[in-house]
């Protein structure tokens, strides 16, 4: 699946609390960084011991889009930082993470 993503880190690093992305396979991308070869604020995060979770995303989006969200400010659209009333999305959201930790237990990350 291709798209943007929204990582939320829980506490700031560097002044920076989340990072968006863009890929054309969003859950290895995702993989790539909790695995800590993926984007160099995401790796710093985790050797803090910051914890990253994958927060939202948006399958249907191209690379320029990805950048006018970037200038929107990430946090904006972040459900952690600004909770939102409609639980849409919010199971599929569940799959995706569940899916993500399942493969990477069975890859051993």
């Amino acid at each position: 699946m291709d798209g943007c993503y929204l990582l939320h880190f829980e506490r700031p690093i560097y002044g920076a609390q989340h990072y968006l992305g863009w890929s054309t396979d969003i859950r290895r991308r995702v993989r790539l960084h909790l695995s800590g070869r993926g984007a160099r604020l995401v790796s710093q995060a985790l050797q803090a011991g910051i914890g990253v979770e994958l927060v939202r995303i948006w399958p249907t989006f191209v690379r320029q889009q990805e950048y006018v969200l970037k200038r929107q400010t990430p946090k904006r659209y972040c459900p952690r930082c600004h909770p939102v009333t409609s639980t849409q999305g919010e199971d599929w959201l569940r799959r995706v993470q569940a899916a993500l930790l399942a493969r990477s237990s069975r890859i051993g990350g």
